[in-house]
Formats: C-alpha cells, sequence, structure tokens
C-alpha cells in the first residue's frame, strides 16, 4: 500500500465514486430547500433539514475511508463552491418581477429570501465540520489498521456536526427566543446523533461492498492534511 492511492486502486473504476458524489449534492440541495420548515416530533422542535443533512457527513466518511483524504477534501471544496452558486443563482432569481395576480411569489421570498446569506454562513460552517470530522476518521483509521469504522465514524462525524449545529442554529435562527434556539440546537443534534448511529451501520456495509467491488482501501500515509493545501503528499 502506498502513500494516498494505493497502487490497487489505479484498477477501480470509481463508479461508486461517482454515485457517492450525486448522492451527495442530492442532499445538499435538499437541504437548502426545507432549511426553514420546522418539524414537530414528540413536541420537539427540529428543521426538516437536520433530518436529511447528516447525510452528507456519511457519505463524507465513506470516500474518506475507501478513497481517502484528498478525495474528501476535493469534494468539501468544490460542493461548498457550487452551493454559494446554487444560493446566489436561486436569490438572484426570486427577485426578478411576477405577475401580480401569481400568489406564490410571497411564498418564494418567504423561503428563499436569505438563501444568499445563509449559504455564506454555511461556506464557512460545512467546510470546518467536514474537515474535522474527515481528519479524525482518516487518522484513527491509521491508528486502528482500518479496523472500527462504524466506531470512527459515529464519532468524527458527531464531533463534526456539533461545530456546524452550534454555528447554523445560531444565525439561522436568530431572532427567536434563547430557549427556541436551545431547543433548535438540542433536537437538532439529537435526530443527527441517531443518524449517526443507524446511518454508520448502513454506511459500514456500503464500505465493505466498494472496498471489495473496486478493489481499493486508501490509507492516508504521508499526507498533508492541511485543507488549504494543493499538496497531495509530504
Amino acid at each position: 500500500m502506498s502513500n494516498g492511492i494505493p497502487k490497487e486502486a489505479k484498477k477501480s473504476n470509481y463508479y461508486s465514486y461517482g454515485i457517492l458524489l450525486t448522492f451527495f449534492y442530492t442532499l445538499l440541495y435538499a437541504n437548502d430547500v426545507v432549511l426553514y420548515k420546522v418539524v414537530s416530533i414528540y413536541g420537539f422542535h427540529v428543521s426538516a433539514a437536520s433530518l436529511i443533512f447528516p447525510g452528507t457527513y456519511l457519505i463524507i466518511d465513506i470516500i474518506t475511508e475507501v478513497y481517502g483524504y484528498e478525495l474528501a477534501k476535493q469534494l468539501i471544496w468544490q460542493s461548498t463552491i457550487f452551493n454559494v452558486i446554487f444560493a446566489i443563482l436561486v436569490g438572484t432569481l426570486i427577485q426578478l418581477p411576477s405577475p401580480s395576480d401569481w400568489i406564490l411569489a410571497s411564498a418564494f421570498n418567504s423561503v428563499f429570501l436569505n438563501i444568499i446569506t445563509i449559504s455564506i454562513i454555511h461556506a464557512g460552517a460545512a467546510p470546518l465540520s467536514y474537515f474535522v470530522n474527515a481528519f479524525l476518521l482518516s487518522k484513527w483509521k491509521i491508528i486502528t489498521h482500518g479496523k472500527y469504522f462504524w466506531f470512527r465514524s459515529i464519532n468524527s462525524s458527531l464531533l463534526g456536526e456539533v461545530i456546524f449545529s452550534i454555528i447554523m442554529s445560531l444565525f439561522i435562527w436568530n431572532g427567536h427566543t434563547i430557549s427556541f434556539i436551545v431547543e433548535m440546537v438540542i433536537s437538532t443534534y439529537l435526530s443527527k446523533f441517531i443518524w449517526a448511529i443507524i446511518g454508520g451501520l448502513i454506511a459500514s456495509f456500503i464500505v465493505l461492498k466498494i472496498k471489495e467491488k473496486e478493489n481499493i482501501d486508501v490509507f492516508d500515509y504521508s499526507i498533508n492534511f492541511n485543507p488549504f493545501s494543493t499538496a497531495k503528499k509530504l
């Protein structure tokens, strides 16, 4: 096994990576659309986005585990840029004049009016939490010799997500009462905790199958973990 991507990885057609990438962006953009949708579950209020967004951490985990930190880093930065572009497109288009008799104009404005601002905040919070997640998962993989993916995925994801949850909740729900914000932070993180436990099992199965099918299992030896570095190896 060589540093970064092993020689065996060259045999892989990266078919699974393409599917993971598509699913990641699907979850990311769906998250933007339902961000302000508040769901009540057994008396707890939670953003509908928090019911799907944790899936992006699991995908980052799978990509980091199978293909390595470098590909995960590329996805993190690219998704951040494209998410801002998506927000700018939507935020600009909803400002275009609508027919006076079109009753949905105010609804669109209510839901998407702050999408550009939120995407900028997201562009700070998401990469930070994603990189914490990917870094820990990769480092722990080396320490554990590639074992205990489920345990590593749960803990790295939860540590990354707590950063994201606190930052985003403080900005998204700014103007609400402190008790509401605290409730949203707690309930949001609780949903992500459940996601990490259950989703980690599913991710473990997916990781196993991809490694077997594509004959690839990257260990990030001597990789530069600096998120801003363009060098692949030290």
